[in-house]
Parts: structure tokens; sequence; C-alpha cells
């Protein structure tokens, strides 16, 4: 785009591939495998992407992407909450890996 003089105003330039993210806490209920069900205070949306952080028994940060499977919404305390039953993909492999690093 430019102005009158056609001098541009920006340029448009390729960037780096970049993420961001809106964290949400949430109540973990139980964990079976790389199945976790979780109480959230907000529904994702059909074009969120979930991914579960998990900090390792190395200190490191795992990323693991989430899948809703199913979600029911549940009244807790007078508040309006969801219970999302998320496939967590790896999780159960990275638990066992840590628990097997910790007890050695």
């Amino acid at each position: 785009m430019t102005d009158r003089r056609r001098a541009p105003r920006y340029q448009i330039c390729r960037t780096t591939q970049a993420q961001f993210g809106l964290l949400q806490d949430v109540a973990i209920q139980s964990v079976a495998g790389d199945d976790v069900i979780v109480l959230a205070s907000m529904f994702p949306a059909n074009c969120d992407r979930l991914v579960m952080q998990l900090v390792r028994a190395n200190g490191e940060i795992a990323s693991l992407g989430a899948a809703v499977r199913r979600t029911a919404p549940v009244l807790s305390s007078g508040v309006m909450q969801y219970l999302l039953e998320l496939r967590v993909e790896g999780l159960a492999d990275t638990l066992r890996h840590d628990l097997s690093q910790t007890l050695v």
C-alpha cells in the first residue's frame, strides 16, 4: 500500500512460523492411559487446537496434542463449567518414561 507520494507504508515479508496460545488452567479429574478427564471454565471452540503441557521429571515442559472426545456442561459451586474428555497422544508413554527415570 502506498500513500500519495507512492512511498511504501509497510511491506509484507516472510515471517518465521509462530504460535501463540491462550492458556487455561483446568482441574484434572482422572487419567487413564492417554485419556484425561478435566474440568474447564471455558468450552473449547471447534477450531481450537488443544495442547496439554506438563513439567517432566527432568524439568522440561512437554507439549502433547489433545483431542476432545466428549464434553458435558456441569454446575460446580454455582458456576457453569465443562467436563472435557480428552485423548492426549503420548501421555501414557511420557508418564511411564518419567516414572521409570525417578525410580532409578
